[in-house]
């Protein structure tokens, strides 16, 4: 069965030749959609995957749009979403082609390995890395399908994320930069008081999902440290909130 990837790449430089090198040799047809990258992001993708279609489109903060643009660029029933910093192992990439042979779901998960100080952690990728291109996308921020079952892919995602403690720090703040820039478009008027409140509901409620829900206690005080810092998210998406009010108290729609 013919498979197409997808990748949306920003200045990917660092990563994307795993990236393109681990699904080469399993998508006979790569999209990229590319957001205007200044590194050698596209130069590294054209040296690795020739055939690859490159497009080029803003973000526009709008993670589930270039998503969705890319799934209208595929050739095939079946989409490998794999992010720009993601890489296939080995015995991933032959269970996407033993799935393949006879699905029988319409979307796979697997386990994808994240950098934790000094070694990988285990942990679930939260949305589908394989599914059939007629599920879109939604929700422009921490992006999400709906598939009714997922089936589960053996061997892990390697997310080959952060350069240590301070990467991850600042990806979680570009996140809630994000977030907070969507709260303001969508209208959202919260006063101090209710600013505060909300920022101390989310916090331990998004712990306890990261920590429990989603499985983090498996990884011990390490996965106790990560489900913090995804907690830590959303004070900093108070803050941000708040420093974009005071930019532009009447305007909501115009961010900087």
């Amino acid at each position: 069965m013919t498979l197409s990837a997808m990748i949306l790449t920003h200045n990917n430089a660092r990563t994307i030749a795993r990236t393109v090198a681990s699904v080469v040799s399993l998508a006979d047809d790569i999209v990229v959609v590319d957001d205007h990258s200044t590194d050698d992001t596209v130069a590294m993708v054209r040296a690795w995957a020739p055939r690859a279609r490159v497009f080029t489109r803003a973000l526009n903060h709008d993670f589930a749009a270039q998503r969705n643009f890319a799934l209208d660029q595929v050739h095939h029933d079946w989409v490998l979403v794999i992010d720009s910093d993601e890489e296939l192992s080995p015995q991933l990439a032959e269970s996407i082609r033993q799935a393949l042979q006879n699905p029988c779901f319409d979307g796979y998960t697997c386990t994808r390995h994240n950098p934790m100080f000094d070694r990988y952690l285990p942990m679930a990728l939260g949305r589908a890395l394989l599914c059939r291109r007629q599920y879109r996308f939604t929700s422009a921020l921490h992006e999400r399908q709906h598939i009714p079952q997922l089936g589960m892919l053996a061997g892990p995602l390697w997310h080959h994320s952060w350069e240590g403690l301070a990467h991850w720090m600042d990806d979680l703040r570009d996140y809630a930069r994000q977030r907070a820039r969507l709260w303001r478009a969508k209208g959202y008027r919260y006063g101090l008081t209710m600013l505060t409140l909300r920022v101390l509901v989310s916090v331990p409620f998004f712990f306890f999902k990261t920590w429990l829900v989603d499985g983090k206690w498996r990884a011990g005080r390490l996965g106790l440290l990560y489900a913090l810092g995804c907690a830590a998210e959303w004070v900093y998406t108070g803050l941000f909130y708040y420093e974009f009010y005071l930019q532009h108290p009447h305007t909501p729609h115009k961010l900087p």
